[in-house]
């Protein structure tokens, strides 16, 4: 019987099995993985890159199906309190206004106030108070 030696798996075939197996891995994950395997040497980019796109796993990750359904439910409650916050300062705004150029200023001042400390940075308790004093003058018109 003649003894036969065994082949070790290439880069190639390493990178394709484990591709499979992760799809969404990198190269530094793949790499990782072939050091803990006990191989020798290391892994270029590239080659991992090219066996992506001959996997056709190449180009944007998409996300789970959870994360989508997550982004989308997101996305509905976002535009659903936009239309009812949008509905609400209507309505105030078409409420009669008392001395109404001397309140646009008196918002405008708020405004530039409010920039003021927008730039100044890490207020924002003072950035919502103003923020809360304006919608309150709105209510005042």
């Amino acid at each position: 019987m003649t003894a036969t030696a065994t082949r070790t798996q290439g880069k190639s075939g390493f990178v394709k099995e484990y591709l499979n197996d992760n799809p969404r891995s990198n190269p530094t994950a793949v790499n990782q993985a072939w050091i803990d395997a006990g191989m020798e040497g290391a892994i270029s980019p590239s080659l991992v890159n090219k066996i992506r796109a001959e996997l056709g796993l190449a180009g944007n990750l998409r996300g789970s199906k959870l994360a989508k359904k997550r982004r989308k439910q997101a996305a509905v409650a976002v535009a659903a309190t936009s239309r009812v916050v949008t509905a609400k300062v209507r309505k105030v705004r078409t409420v009669s206004s008392r001395n109404g150029s001397q309140m646009a200023d008196v918002e405008a001042d708020i405004d530039r106030l409010l920039f003021k400390v927008m730039n100044l940075g890490n207020l924002p308790k003072v950035e919502e108070s103003l923020r809360q004093t304006r919608r309150t003058l709105y209510v005042a018109k």
